[in-house]
């Protein structure tokens, strides 16, 4: 993986992961027609992988077991083929074959998993739990088609690459995420309604907001850079330390490991292209807000660097591949802060 988009490299890791949850679901159900190669790929079997590994950690499994697993993996292919007919029948162009699903087993499960892991607030208690997966109105569908558009115009290659990576989009209604990523369901971008359909901060009412689409325009560069990077590690890993230190990062208020330290940095650098391609787009692609989008390309750079600053002091904790990455990100950023 480089920080500049590359769908060849993408399409091979993403074999490569695919692999893994063959093995994964053919070592509890060996006599089990795998799925087939353009199906695997649904985030719903790599949940279903996960599951095998946690039945396949405590022995073989008994006859009951095997049955209800042999149940929900028929239950998932079900699903897995009414989200390619979802994403073939909303996808014009077929570049990217897009699922933007309703509130599916494995998307539920991972918000669950992901509030979990946000910070305890008392006074937001009762709105965190009420944060759900949502269905996607026209509205919504409108907005993402927008972004889609726009992210093709600016930087095809990004859009290449996130088409071989990200097979749903799922949307967040309520408080507590903006958007997240998680492995367990590799290939599904989480994003908030309020960055699809974006509306003024109540708790910031002098802030210029940027114009829609680019907040799910960033949202689908920044997380769908989540997904890449996880299945790229899945085959050549980025870092050498497995220690469950936590450290200070650029993007989150909670300390977190260092794989989420060298991701955000990538990230990053990837949002700061972003933006430069945007600001460099021909008069009248962007037809209102220039100064918030150039506010954000400096604070995302700034961020960037600070990133940067701190995995320097974690250089023993990555690999050659790791050190290379964190190499390309800091001279995209250190050339943007110029």
């Amino acid at each position: 993986m480089q920080v500049a988009p590359d769908v060849e490299a993408a399409r091979e890791d993403e074999r490569g992961v695919a692999r893994l949850v063959h093995a994964s679901l053919s070592r509890v159900l060996p006599l089990v027609s795998p799925p087939l190669d353009h199906e695997i790929a649904y985030p719903g079997y790599h949940a279903a992988a996960h599951r095998a590994q946690r039945l396949a950690r405590h022995g073989l499994p008994d006859a009951d077991q095997l049955d209800r697993f042999a149940g929900e993996l028929s239950a998932v292919g079900d699903r897995a083929r009414a989200s390619a007919a979802r994403a073939a029948r909303r996808t014009a162009d077929g570049r990217w074959l897009v699922d933007l699903p309703p509130a599916e087993e494995h998307l539920r499960a991972s918000l669950n998993r992901a509030r979990s892991c946000i910070p305890r607030r008392p006074d937001r208690a009762a709105d965190l739990a009420a944060l759900t997966v949502a269905p996607w109105n026209a509205r919504h569908h409108q907005a993402f088609d927008e972004a889609y558009r726009l992210l093709g115009q600016v930087w095809p290659e990004m859009l290449a690459e996130i088409s071989a990576v990200v097979r749903q989009v799922a949307l967040l209604e309520g408080w507590g995420i903006d958007g997240f990523t998680d492995f367990t369901v590799h290939g599904v971008v989480f994003v908030n309604s309020a960055r699809v359909v974006p509306t003024a901060d109540p708790h910031n009412p002098d802030a210029t907001p940027l114009p829609a689409p680019l907040p799910l325009v960033e949202a689908l560069v920044h997380e769908g850079t989540h997904n890449r990077c996880d299945a790229a590690a899945a085959n050549t890993p980025f870092l050498t330390d497995a220690s469950g230190e936590l450290l200070r990062t650029p993007l989150r208020a909670d300390p977190r490991p260092l794989s989420g330290l060298f991701q955000q940095v990538v990230v990053l650098a990837r949002s700061v292209l972003l933006y430069e391609r945007l600001l460099a787009a021909p008069h009248g692609m962007l037809q209102d807000g220039r100064a918030a989008v150039e506010a954000r390309h400096d604070l995302l750079t700034r961020q960037g660097i600070d990133g940067c600053n701190a995995l320097d002091e974690q250089h023993d904790g990555l690999t050659d591949h790791g050190r290379s990455m964190t190499a390309q990100a800091r001279q995209v950023l250190e050339r943007a802060a110029r």
